[in-house]
This record gives C-alpha cells, structure tokens and sequence, in this order.
C-alpha cells in the first residue's frame, strides 16, 4: 500500500506511531512472529493477526464456513485471530476460533472496547465490551486528519 492510500484509509496514525517510536521499539514490532503458540494450564493456543495462514487476512464472522474451517487445527484449543475488528467465536471441529474484536476501533459498534476473557481451565470464552468516551479520540484525529471521515464513522457506528 502506499504512504497516500496508507494515510487516506487509516490517517496519519502510522506515520506518527514511527515518528515517535525509537528504532528498538520499531525493530521489536517488525520481528514480531506472524503467529505464535502458547500453552496456559494445558491450553493449547495458537495467536494470529489475520489467519494462521496470513497476517493480512480478513475472517468475518460471516466468511463462508470453508473459510472458518480453514483455521481449525489439532495444534491448538483456540485459535486467535484479528484485523477484522469483528468479535465473534465458533467451534470448529479441534479448535475454537476467537476474534475479540478492537480495544480501539471496533467496527461492529463504536465507542466501545471489545475483549474477551479466557478460562484456560477449561477453555471458555467470554466476548466482553466496554463503552468509553471517544470525544478526545475524535477530536485529535480531526486535528491531524480533518479530510478523514472513515475513522470518525467508525468511533460514531451505531452509538446514536
């Protein structure tokens, strides 16, 4: 994508997050594994940003179940994945996939907090939200990005 595309979907936030970061900072978060496993109290967890295929997949909760399925594995009890900004969960045949959603951007309501809380005693998930005030978010992305009306819409999605 390019810096102008980069900027007019998502505004300037990127740019800043570079210009502020230090370059250790920067490395750490470029090497991060595109995918990682872990194991809490004999569950088995695999964490993904978009897919345990690619970091830049998009899994909606209405994706064709042949896409869902397609993150199931026996490697893991719950597969974690993201950058839909979409929470949901399924049970697939060895797995469970989980996306919690966006702490920040959430896209199925704005103005709220999505997360979730894990059981790993016995693998239960809890889809949780949290309202929260976004007129101090929404006043510095139109100081920074005035033209840039998506990332408003997205804080104002169903909060009227």
């Amino acid at each position: 994508m390019t810096k102008t595309a980069l900027k007019k979907k998502y505004g300037s936030a990127h740019f800043i997050a570079i210009e502020k970061l230090s370059k250790d900072q920067l490395s750490w978060l470029v090497n991060l594994p595109e995918n990682k496993h872990i194991e809490i109290d004999c569950c088995k967890i695999l964490m993904c940003h978009g897919s345990p295929w690619g970091i830049n997949s998009y899994i909606y909760p209405n994706s064709p179940k042949t896409l869902i399925e397609m993150c199931d594995t026996a490697a893991a009890d719950i597969v974690f994945i993201g950058h839909t900004h979409y929470p949901f969960f399924c049970k697939n045949n060895n797995s469970l996939l989980v996306n919690c959603g966006s702490v920040g951007q959430a896209r199925n309501k704005g103005a709220q907090a999505n997360w979730c809380l894990l059981d790993t005693e016995n693998s239960a998930i809890q889809l949780k939200s949290t309202n929260y005030d976004t007129s101090k978010l929404k006043s510095e992305i139109l100081s920074v990005d005035p033209s840039n009306s998506y990332l408003i819409e997205i804080l104002d999605r169903n909060t009227k």
